[in-house]
């Protein structure tokens, strides 16, 4: 699931496997699917990353209340605010399995 940024020296860092453990549980448990393959991730990104990004929540900072509102898709953004953080909502998300192309 984690394909390598640098060139490899032959030899494995030593957490790079418990790295890819915990890589591929999250995985499981956000996604409930199980890829053994990055060629396998790539295909399911490519047909759910529409959904999943509408169906992010954003939080923004207000400069001017010093509040943080969050905002669901297709809705304004606040003038004179600043992203602190996007993130699914909780729980397991409802992503149309085996769509069509």
């Amino acid at each position: 699931m984690i394909t390598p940024v640098e060139a490899r020296s032959g030899k494995a860092p030593p957490n790079e496997e418990a790295v890819r453990r915990e890589v591929e549980v999250a995985l499981n448990i956000i996604l409930g699917e199980d890829f053994t393959k990055v060629a396998d991730w790539k295909q399911w990104w490519t047909a759910y990353k529409g959904d999943l990004q509408g169906m992010v929540l954003r939080t923004y900072w207000i400069k001017k209340t010093l509040q943080r509102v969050q905002l669901k898709p297709g809705e304004r953004v606040p003038p004179d605010s600043v992203l602190v953080w996007s993130r699914l909502p909780p729980g397991k998300q409802n992503i149309r399995r085996n769509k069509s192309k």
